[in-house]
Parts: structure tokens; C-alpha cells; sequence
């Protein structure tokens, strides 16, 4: 499993924030979030973002499967509350340096068996929202991000853990933000979006149970 590298673009202008970004089938979500840590309390931006992609099974024939579509992207950082692009929740402790959050995070993968005739007997499979526990860590040496999710809406059944560090320096009134991931899927998580069942196999579609899964992903962040 590769990922793609990713960049992302803001302008963090009035209220607008534009993101173009693609997506292997492990979504990437740093490239989602502006970093919001040098704005007072309180400030908002609106905007959405640009996901291109292809399906998680790869179809036999030469049938375009890119697909794109349109995220809304709501940034807000509260007292007590936050918003990020596909991420929100509520801070338990925060401070300057230090931030522990309960988090709910929308998770993209799907499968959708009526997008190709290849896909003719795999079971649907569905859009999440994935919640549990943030630590952010922040100081002059950038910023660790560190979370431990569960499967909320009862889908993959899975869990996910992710580490994240983003270092910003800025230029004139330009900031650029990159960062490196690295995240785990526990083998519910995994089979569910990337596996093939018994029943769902054939002769040009074997069975398949790839087990628990690592991802390392990289982009930068520009405002």
C-alpha cells in the first residue's frame, strides 16, 4: 500500500479556506487542517476542499474510476470547542503548549459495488465516523499530534491510532507547514476496507485478508 504525497493550499483571507488534495484509500487528514494555534480564541474560517482519488479495489478494465468530490471544511478554534476541516471536538485541558481533546473525525473510505461491474459481488462499504481521545504537544520544535480512535457509527468495528509532527516557519506573509504521519489500522479496520471475504471472491478476485496495516504519509500546508 503506497500513499500519495499531498499538498494543500489555504488562503487564510477573511473567511475563506480552499484545500485541493488527493486521497490514496487510507484519507489523509493533516492535509485538511490550517494550523490554528497563533489565532485568538474564537476565530472561524469557512470554506471546503477538493478530494480526488481513485476506488480502493482496483477494476481489471481501462474504466476511468477517479473520483471527485466537494468536502466542506469548517475551521474554528473555542475555549472549550474546535473545529478542523473534517475533525472537531471538545478540548478537555488546553493550554499554550498542551491540548487533550475528545474527537470525532468523518473517516472517507468507501467501496460503492455499483461504481464498476468488477465490483459485482463486494459488499458496500461505508463511510464512518471515527471517535476517541487528542493529545497535541506544541513549542518552538513544531507540533506532535496523537490520537486513538474507534468506529462510532459501528461499521469497520475497528480502531486507528496516528502520530503525527508538523513544523511551521513562515516567509513574509507566506506560512508553510510540513508534516509527516504515521498511523496504524487495527485487522477490523483493515479487512473491512481493503479485504475480500470468501464470499465475495472469484477467479479474478482471490480472497483476501491483509490483517492489521501501517501508513506513512508526508505534505505541507500553505497559508
Amino acid at each position: 500500500m503506497k500513499n500519495l504525497r499531498i499538498t494543500a493550499i489555504g488562503f487564510r483571507a477573511a473567511v475563506l479556506f480552499i484545500a485541493t488534495f488527493a486521497y490514496s484509500a487510507n484519507a489523509q487528514y493533516e492535509v485538511a487542517e490550517i494550523p490554528f494555534f497563533n489565532t485568538p480564541k474564537g476565530t472561524a474560517a469557512l470554506g471546503g476542499g477538493l478530494r480526488l482519488g481513485q476506488d480502493l479495489y482496483i477494476a481489471a478494465d481501462n474504466e476511468d474510476q477517479r473520483q471527485y468530490d466537494l468536502v466542506p471544511l469548517y475551521l474554528y478554534n473555542g475555549k472549550y470547542f474546535f473545529f478542523r476541516g473534517t475533525a472537531g471536538g471538545v478540548h478537555l485541558f488546553s493550554t499554550d503548549n498542551i491540548e487533550f481533546n475528545v474527537m470525532g473525525r468523518y473517516r472517507f473510505a468507501k467501496l460503492d459495488p455499483d461504481r464498476n461491474a468488477f465490483f459485482e459481488g463486494i459488499e458496500e462499504r461505508k463511510q464512518t465516523l471515527d471517535g476517541g481521545v487528542e493529545l497535541r504537544l506544541r513549542g518552538g520544535w513544531g507540533t506532535v499530534n496523537a490520537n486513538y480512535l474507534t468506529d462510532t457509527l459501528n461499521r469497520h468495528k475497528g480502531q486507528s491510532a496516528e502520530v503525527s509532527y508538523r513544523y511551521t516557519f513562515d516567509r513574509g506573509r507566506f506560512s508553510f507547514s510540513p508534516f509527516i504521519t504515521w498511523a496504524w489500522n487495527d485487522n477490523k479496520l483493515t479487512n473491512y476496507y481493503y479485504g475480500v471475504s470468501e464470499a465475495e471472491a472469484r477467479s479474478d478476485r482471490p480472497a483476501y485478508t491483509p490483517g492489521e496495516s501501517q501508513w506513512l504519509g508526508f505534505g505541507m500546508n500553505t497559508t
